[in-house]
């Protein structure tokens, strides 16, 4: 019988002994990730209703059997028996539920079935990014391209962040008209909330149109191609604004109107210049510090001419003399220098109520002065 008891006592001592060697099984093998996992006010906290990813490595713990959640007695997950020792569980907790997620752990010794540990992590429910405030700040109006103004979102009072509480989508928030914003929750808060906001007309004002050159006289209408902006977006005749021209066949200054239509209003006006059509010298006759020159006639809306002449092909001085009869086709230029060459060009002009329109200078010819 001692001998009996002695037994005994030894595999107790042995059992105890084998206990006491067991590790705590969440040292450095459990951690969580996630969008719901986040620190509130210093603690390790789990937001319901989101996304969590509990990894593990029981690389050492071969004996490890069972992973199980529960909150307020209900089972949130539960993995037995593990089919590998390294690994992770996703799950995610009911958004109407809060309190202590308890985490167990659970090995086997021999068939007899021994809790291991016990982790508790608290569960809070999430904000709703229903109950903030959304304020889309600034007057927005027409450019052309997607608009995204500066939008601030309070919940009671506190100015929550962007991309760590909430992220931001925009909707039809290119043409005039109502636009969209959707804030939806991120980390501790949830659900979205959509906010409407207006894009107004852009003011035809505030519109570039690129210089139009000078127009050269034909007899017809003449409807140049325009080059019209907003900011750096090209807009287009007959979709963003319609055109009307008056004074556009005679020489003289012509007037175009744009009016704007869908995204744009009001109007704007630019001019343009329709020039008489020029001449060219026919002949050069150089004599003695003087030089005649002869040009084609050109009698069609013309008033008469100017000459320029230069000892420089760049007529970086120069002078200018006018004729004021088209029916004179050759002027003498005198008191020249001799042995000089000299550079002549010509063009036209019409005298419309008192303003001069000139013709583009001819190409220059050239001649040396004996």
């Amino acid at each position: 019988m001692k001998k009996i008891l002695k037994y005994v006592c030894i595999l107790c001592f042995a059992s105890l002994l084998y206990l006491s060697t067991i590790p705590n099984a969440f040292a450095d093998v459990i951690s969580f990730s996630g969008s719901g996992y986040m620190s509130k006010n210093g603690e390790k906290v789990i937001i319901a209703g989101k996304s969590i990813t509990l990894s593990y490595d029981y690389s050492n713990y071969k004996y490890i059997r069972k992973i199980s959640g529960t909150i307020n007695g209900e089972t949130v997950f539960s993995e037995s028996p593990l089919s590998k020792t390294i690994g992770s569980i996703t799950f995610e907790i009911d958004e109407n539920q809060s309190g202590n997620l308890s985490i167990r752990v659970e090995y086997t010794n021999k068939n007899l079935t021994r809790l291991g540990a016990t982790y508790n992590i608290t569960v809070i429910p999430p904000q709703k990014i229903s109950d903030t405030e959304v304020i889309i700040e600034g007057n927005i109006s027409y450019t052309g391209k997607s608009l995204t103004p500066p939008v601030t979102v309070k919940h009671d009072g506190k100015e929550l962040e962007k991309g760590h509480d909430y992220t931001l989508t925009f909707a039809n928030n290119i043409n005039a008209g109502t636009a969209r914003v959707t804030v939806t929750g991120i980390n501790e808060y949830s659900g979205s909330k959509q906010v409407s906001f207006n894009i107004s007309k852009a003011k035809m004002s505030s519109v570039s149109i690129a210089a139009i050159k000078n127009q050269t006289y034909t007899g017809k209408a003449i409807k140049p191609t325009l080059s019209v902006k907003l900011g750096t977006v090209k807009l287009t005749n007959g979709i963003d604004y319609t055109v009307k021209y008056t004074s556009n066949t005679k020489i003289g200054k012509a007037t175009i109107t744009l009016t704007g239509k869908e995204n744009l209003t009001g109007s704007k006006k630019v001019t343009f210049k329709i020039i008489p059509k020029g001449t060219t010298i026919s002949k050069l006759t150089a004599a003695t510090k003087k030089i005649t020159a002869k040009w084609r006639k050109q009698a069609v809306q013309t008033t008469g001419y100017q000459i320029q002449f230069s000892t420089t092909k760049t007529f970086k001085t120069y002078k200018t003399l006018t004729i004021s009869k088209v029916s004179i086709l050759s002027k003498t230029l005198n008191n020249l220098s001799a042995n000089k060459t000299y550079y002549i060009r010509i063009r036209t002009y019409k005298t419309v109520s008192g303003t001069k329109y000139y013709s583009n200078w001819s190409a220059y010819k050239s001649v040396k002065v004996k």
